[in-house]
Formats: structure tokens, sequence, C-alpha cells
């Protein structure tokens, strides 16, 4: 099937109308920094038409198959894909169920799990700490020399060297395989147009860095890591990177929790404006 399908593994030179394509899509696993880095881990493929239609597919870790459209999906577009053999899609954001539903000669089920899906906030509020927060930024600032750089080539061992301590902190947290690997595929997109990081350093000493994609009026945050447990140090790096963004972008997505009982909880406590649910699409067996 792939190969009639033309797929090919996802390059940098699919970066521009990858972007375009997701510009209006809110779905944090439609990160294009992500399936790149994890490309070889996830086989991901795709397909691109004149028409500005791609196919995304995905074999992960778990052998399941993910197939995703992006760009001008209408009924047409999805039967020639079922025509092909796709009956599942996957990361199908809310707007486009009814594409699918109003297919009257197919019957999906559809189904969405609540542990995947995007917690999404409105940047002003997000920045707008609770007194718990502050009081922990304020303490950092107060008893620490911190120092923030834009994270570029130059700078981006630092990064990783924040990684490695935290993996050291926290234990192993890789699900595709070697994270080195994913880490040093991500610096070739250090420098695009549409990513943005920045470094903490404490006394020349790299503590902290973060990561996000850039995706029209918001911004998709998916590598953050810290190297030490100083109180305050994650609220100092959400507040003064974050800063930056006001009056450029209004949302900020900060992707799934996994179902992990902290990460939701810590998650939760910043108060989202709403989730994004992203909804898989089977086609039923008759």
């Amino acid at each position: 099937m792939e190969n009639f399908l033309n797929l090919e593994p996802l390059t940098l030179k699919d970066e521009d109308w990858f972007y375009r394509l997701t510009y209006p899509v809110g779905i944090s696993d439609l990160s294009f920094p992500l399936l790149y880095a994890y490309r070889h881990h996830l086989n991901v493929k795709c397909m691109y038409s004149n028409e500005g239609v791609a196919l995304i597919v995905q074999n992960d870790a778990y052998g399941k198959r993910c197939y995703t459209i992006l760009g001008k999906i209408n009924e047409t577009v999805i039967k020639e894909f079922v025509n092909l053999g796709i009956n599942e899609f996957s990361y199908v954001s809310g707007a486009h169920l009814p594409i699918f539903t109003d297919i009257e000669v197919m019957d999906w089920d559809i189904s969405y799990d609540i542990n995947f899906s995007d917690y999404v906030y409105v940047l002003d509020n997000f920045l707008d700490f609770g007194r718990k927060d502050r009081e922990k930024y304020r303490y950092y600032k107060k008893h620490h020399f911190p120092r923030m750089v834009e994270m570029s080539q130059e700078n981006w061992d630092d990064s990783y060297k924040i990684s490695e301590s935290w993996s050291e902190i926290h234990g192993d947290s890789s699900v595709f395989g070697d994270e080195s690997e994913v880490y040093h595929e991500t610096k070739k997109l250090i420098g695009h147009p549409h990513l943005e990081g920045m470094i903490i350093y404490d006394e020349d000493v790299p503590v902290s860095f973060a990561i996000i994609e850039k995706r029209g009026e918001m911004i998709v945050f998916p590598f953050s890591k810290n190297s030490v447990r100083d109180q305050g140090l994650t609220q100092f790096l959400y507040y003064e990177f974050f800063s930056q963004f006001k009056g450029r972008v209004k949302w900020i997505n900060f992707e799934e929790d996994m179902g992990i009982l902290g990460l939701r909880q810590f998650k939760q406590h910043f108060h989202p404006e709403f989730l994004i649910h992203k909804y898989t699409v089977r086609l039923r067996k008759n």
C-alpha cells in the first residue's frame, strides 16, 4: 500500500507545506518538529499533492497504523483514501468530524481519549499567575542569578546537558527509544522561522530550557526540561519566556497529560481555557 500511495519519509523539505496546512490546526501532535525528530521511531511518512492535501502515516512503537489528513479535506478525498485501503484516521479535529459523518454510504466509529487531549490557555490569562506561583517566581529571581539566552546552534549542546541531568533525576522517560537521537534531529530545526527556544543560565550554568513551535495565533509547547529542582525555576522560565509573545499570539497549547495524575494537576492549576480533543475515526466493518 505504501508504494502505491507514493509515501516518502518526512524530510526538512516538507517543512513549508506542512506548516501551511497545519497553520489553522491546533492539535499538538501535528507539530512538525516532533514528527520530524521522531520520524525514525514512528516511521513517519507522507504524501503531498498540488491540491493542498497531505496524508501523514505513522507506524508507532506499538505497531498501530495512524493516518492523518491535512489540508483540503472533503468527502471526495476521504473516499479516495478509503478506496486505497485506509480505514482509520487519527488526530482528527472536531471541526473535521462532519466531513466524515456526512458521507451517507460510510459508517464510522468515532472516539477520543481524554488523557491525550491538549490543554490550551489564553496567553494573557496564563501569565496572570496565582499567588503561589508569583511567590515562587519572585523567590527564584531573588535568590538566584538567572539569565535567559535565545537558543541557537551554538548553545544547543547546553540544552542537551539539561536534558541529561533531568533524566538522571527523573529516570529514563523515553517511549520510542534513544532520546539523544531525537535531540540531535531537533537541533537541525533550530534557527528555522517556526521554532523558537530559550535557555536559562544560573551563574553561567545551564539549568532550564524551553522550545516552542509558532503556529499562527497559537504557540505549541513540546519541549521543556529543568536540570535542578530549585523552587520557582519552572515559574521563572514560563513567565520570562512566554511574556515575549504578548501581543504576538493569543493561545498556548501545553499538550496532553497522558493520564499522569501529577502532570494533570499541574496543567489544570494554570486554568486552561479549553481542551482540544483529538478524534480517531475508524470505518465500521459491515
